[in-house]
């Protein structure tokens, strides 16, 4: 019988991620650096160890649980065993912040986006926003108004040309997604 794990994020930055997940034994567990995630297991393992610690420490809780703290970027295989079973559990540290050149986003205007409310952005200028880190992958919701660029993993730079609505899609580490909303500006 396969383990299942339920995950909790406690004492997370507020840009780290979703309160719960659930592992599927097949993905990796994916955390931003300064991240600590509480995994609930339905059976305690007999033994665990990590990889490589300095990547992610993982400590023994009470009832059976896993305390994993993302140290730094990496990625870690957690060894955990069930008697003579044996059962692996990788996790992907990303970044909190990539470097990111300068150049691109010099002069244009910055707007700071908490990950949750949209705002108005002006047209035919160009802005990069700001937002929480760990950003994976962008897709535009409605591209013909806007050209995008991504800058590292926080920040995206925008040229809109057409006044209106705009939709653009986020996905960030651990798999979550967000929607951000804005209103160029007439």
């Amino acid at each position: 019988m396969l383990a299942s794990l339920l995950i909790t994020l406690l004492q997370a930055a507020p840009d780290a991620g979703v309160a719960t997940l659930t592992w599927d034994e097949r993905s990796a567990v994916k955390l931003v650096e300064g991240q600590v995630a509480r995994l609930v297991l339905t059976k305690p393992p007999s033994r665990l160890a990590a990889s490589d610690p300095a990547v992610c420490e993982v400590q023994s809780d009470k009832g059976g649980a896993l305390l994993l703290t993302a140290r730094k970027p990496g990625t870690v295989t957690v060894a955990l065993w069930y008697g003579v079973a044996f059962r692996g559990l990788q996790v992907e540290v990303a970044a909190r912040q990539a470097a990111r050149a300068p150049a691109l986003d010099a002069g244009a205007s910055l707007f700071t986006w908490d990950g949750e409310h949209g705002f108005e952005v002006p047209r035919a200028v160009d802005f990069v926003v700001q937002g929480p880190g760990g950003l994976e992958k962008v897709s535009p919701g409605s591209h013909r108004r806007c050209v995008m660029t991504s800058i590292g993993n926080d920040q995206l730079r925008f040229r809109c040309d057409e006044a209106g609505p705009v939709t653009v899609f986020l996905w960030y580490a651990n798999s979550r997604r967000r929607v951000l909303e804005l209103d160029v500006s007439r």
